[in-house]
């Protein structure tokens, strides 16, 4: 029996592969209404996932179905492949119902749940849009029918039917310091004397554990746990005291020093609610966010954070104190708020971190306890990340730069909006022509939103021609060029030809395909489309008006060199002429002295009476 649908507790899981986004989107749709009432999760699952996502195990930990988008790809990638995948689902989800996206050998269905339903035999990828929807409406009725006899004549609920599904083995992809694990240790052995039966780690039960291992505080060795002791017992130790024996009274069997005597128990529990898993995931994300550069041996957490990307007893406590803003209050908030001022304990705890952990970043922990702002998840440190100190990189490094360039993760939340356009534009059955505008501002994200569309397309159409189908008998295009045109490069030229020459240019349908097989499709299409018959004409015609301009010219040039010859022959005439008007000129010429001498100089005698005529034949001469 599951408990009641809440926010944090859905009795339906969806979990599919990242390459079937399109069918998930369209099955999380269709199950709206049932999403409303009994609450859904969804489980995202890529090929670099290493493990379940621990919030992934708290949903299975109250569903009453779980849903799998069945392919190989999901098979390979899937935690129901690895042993905490299947050990998850034997025990949290007593019905699985299975979608087929894509054909499964026969290994691969042996490799499904034995207790998982396949719905449909067609699948999902060949399956016309009628036969897709009557698909997913099965699939909507099998859970609501499901759910339904979940809800019908409930046994009485017991603790262990909200808890029993996880267990201690669900913590173990944490790494975890010594002092995380001791107090982990001391919470199993606390969890025992709590009047909850079974025994079950709560976060109190963390909360106390942790407390306790600050009982025996040491002036010069100051840690989380003294600085958590220190706090609860500033008004007296009788009233932490009463607050633990209200937690946990079978502690009053200990004695008046039952605190002292947590250690010396025996029993443990291997039981912890999913707000325990809760704390230990948000300790994890707080550790990466907030972790430094200090070696081991500078450490304040005592062995505690000899592995920088260890849990340690700051990130626990931490995770303690903020997990209760977003997700309700938690037991370790409530039982905080009887011994303590909560705000005030967060801001003590800062200064206690900036004061004893000066190699971690400060700026990032201020937002965490101060404002509440948690961390996002980070991703798994690659082999990068993980380079030994004083070893150098292979490659120096550089300042960088981004263009109006994308290559990498989407980081913007836009994939679904991505895959259902591709499915729209890739689809067999849509007639062109086809147009979509894309708007925004600059900087947020078109060119991110049309690379991770061209990269979803080529996806589809991969699939499609790995199908071995004729193309009738399936959704998508088998082969689809994606050809980007940036407009802004033909600005000041003829725009339209300089289009159209680059659709020529660029029918390859990816960059590793031999450019021959383009230049073939080129010309096969122009062939079709009647381009190089037009091309053709349009060039006889051009080359008929230029020869025609050619004629003209060459007319005109022989015109020009008539005119020119005649203008000649008309100036030597007139030379002929000026010269013997010249020589017949008797028009006496007064010269004064000065000139009378340079014309001496030259040879010119310049008497009186001399004429023009005379001046110029002795100038001849």
């Amino acid at each position: 029996m599951a408990q009641p649908a809440t926010a944090d507790h859905p009795l339906i899981v969806v979990s599919y592969h990242a390459s079937d986004e399109y069918w998930a989107d369209s099955l999380v749709a269709q199950l709206s209404q049932a999403k409303s009432k009994y609450g859904l999760w969804v489980d995202r699952i890529d090929d670099q996932r290493e493990r379940v996502d621990p919030m992934t195990l708290v949903a299975l930990a109250t569903a009453a179905v779980l849903v799998i988008l069945v392919s190989p790809r999901y098979l390979k990638s899937s935690w129901l492949a690895r042993k905490e995948g299947q050990r998850s689902s034997d025990a949290t989800s007593p019905y699985i119902v299975g979608l087929l996206v894509h054909d499964l050998t026969r290994e691969q269905h042996l490799a499904l749940p034995s207790n998982c339903r396949l719905i449909n035999s067609t699948p999902l990828w060949n399956a016309p849009v009628e036969t897709l929807n009557v698909i997913l409406a099965q699939a909507v009725t099998q859970v609501t029918l499901l759910l339904e006899d979940n809800e019908a004549d409930p046994p009485a609920a017991r603790p262990e039917d909200n808890y029993r599904r996880l267990t201690i083995d669900n913590l173990s992809p944490f790494a975890r310091s010594t002092e995380v694990e001791n107090a982990l240790r001391r919470a199993r052995r606390l969890a025992t004397l709590s009047p909850i039966t079974p025994s079950i780690v709560t976060t109190p039960a963390l909360l106390f554990a942790l407390a306790e291992g600050g009982r025996d505080a040491r002036p010069e060795y100051f840690r989380t746990p003294q600085f958590l002791w220190k706090e609860f017992t500033a008004r007296g130790e009788d009233l932490y005291t009463k607050a633990l024996l209200d937690e946990f009274p079978g502690l009053t069997r200990l004695g008046e020093r039952a605190g002292r005597n947590i250690d010396s128990l025996s029993a443990e529990t291997n039981l912890v609610t999913p707000n325990t898993l809760r704390v230990f995931k948000l300790a994890e994300d707080i550790c990466h966010a907030t972790v430094g550069t200090a070696p081991a041996s500078q450490a304040q957490d005592a062995s505690a954070d000899s592995s920088q990307q260890a849990i340690g007893a700051r990130h626990l406590l931490a995770a303690l104190l903020v997990l209760g803003s977003d997700h309700g209050p938690t037991g370790a908030s409530q039982r905080i708020a009887t011994m303590v001022d909560v705000v005030a304990l967060r801001r003590r705890f800062y200064n206690f971190i900036v004061k004893n952990h000066p190699h971690d970043d400060h700026a990032a922990w201020g937002p965490i306890l101060i404002n509440l702002k948690l961390p996002q998840p980070q991703p798994k440190p690659t082999r990068e990340t993980n380079r030994p100190s004083g070893v150098a990189p292979a490659q120096p490094s550089v300042a960088g730069f981004m263009a109006d360039e994308w290559k990498g993760r989407d980081l913007l939340g836009i994939e679904r909006d991505v895959n259902a356009l591709a499915s729209l534009v890739a689809a067999y059955k849509v007639e062109p022509p086809l147009s979509i505008g894309l708007f925004g501002d600059w900087g947020s994200g078109k060119s991110h939103f049309m690379r991770q569309m061209r990269k979803r397309v080529d996806l589809l159409s991969q699939l499609a021609r790995d199908s071995a189908k004729p193309q009738n008998e399936l959704g998508y295009y088998k082969n689809i060029v994606q050809i980007e045109f940036n407009a802004w490069h033909y600005i000041e030229g003829n725009l339209w030809a300089s289009l159209v020459d680059h659709i020529f240019a660029n029918l390859r349908l990816s960059e590793r395909e031999d450019p021959t097989y383009a230049e073939q499709r080129r010309d096969e299409l122009m062939q079709k489309l009647g381009v190089q018959e037009d091309i053709q004409k349009k060039i006889n015609c051009r080359v008929k008006e230029r020869e025609h301009e050619l004629t003209q010219l060459e007319e005109r040039k022989h015109q020009a060199e008539a005119a020119r010859d005649q203008a000649a022959t008309q100036l030597e005439g007139f030379k002929e002429e000026a010269r013997a008007s010249l020589d017949k000129l008797s028009i006496s010429i007064a010269f004064t002295d000065e000139e009378k001498e340079l014309l001496a100089r030259l040879g010119i005698d310049a008497g009186n009476d001399i004429s023009a005529a005379d001046v110029r034949k002795n100038y001849l001469k």
